[in-house]
């Protein structure tokens, strides 16, 4: 058993998955900003504190209601919302085994998903044909001053595909791109501790 210990991490791709009746998941990749060499022991001064238990975040009453502006949303089945950073990676050197640093990378998140087929598919569909731009907002959490909102100020369908199925269900899967708004100065804005 070897114990490494990085002098520091970035996250450079994370994702949140959100799917009826099942627990949010999220996921994220870390770069490891460099290491000294890995030992056999624990490493000295290597002591975290275990964190409280906390209640799991599930896709149903821990999800607020997502709001698109000019839609009143149909039901969503899922969506994922995949915050990947393009071109974030380490950057490797000679003489050692440490990289120089790591690319600041752009963010481009891109959110996916599906809506049962049901009053407001026109209007997504032809958003989606003419490139009507929206802002949409996920609040995450039920706890008081634990909460989180997503926000993305400035949103655009890149697709809005139907789906049939032999159960009857019908539905019209998306594929959103969040764009860069001089307002928040990003394309995405994550509030947190909110009421």
């Amino acid at each position: 058993l070897q114990y490494t210990r990085f002098r520091g991490v970035e996250v450079a791709t994370g994702s949140l998955r959100l799917t009826a009746g099942q627990d949010a998941n999220v996921d994220f990749t870390l770069l490891g900003s460099g290491s000294d060499a890995a030992d056999t022991s624990l490493i000295t001064g290597a002591t975290y504190t275990d964190p409280t238990n906390t209640d799991i975040i599930g896709s149903g009453a821990d999800i607020g209601t997502i709001t698109m502006s000019g839609f009143t949303l149909d039901c969503m089945r899922e969506a994922t919302i995949d915050f990947g950073v393009a071109d974030k990676e380490e950057q490797p050197r000679i003489g050692s085994d440490d990289p120089c640093g790591i690319n600041r990378g752009v963010m481009r998140p891109v959110i996916t998903g599906r809506f049962y087929v049901e009053d407001e598919f026109v209007a997504i569909y032809n958003a989606a044909r003419t490139g009507t731009d929206f802002a949409l907002t996920i609040p995450i959490g039920q706890v008081t001053n634990n909460k989180y909102e997503l926000f993305f100020p400035s949103c655009e369908f890149v697709e809005a595909p139907l789906e049939t199925g032999e159960t009857g269900s019908a539905f019209q899967n998306f594929r959103i791109l969040p764009k860069y708004d001089s307002g928040i100065g990003g394309s995405a804005r994550l509030t947190r501790a909110i009421v």
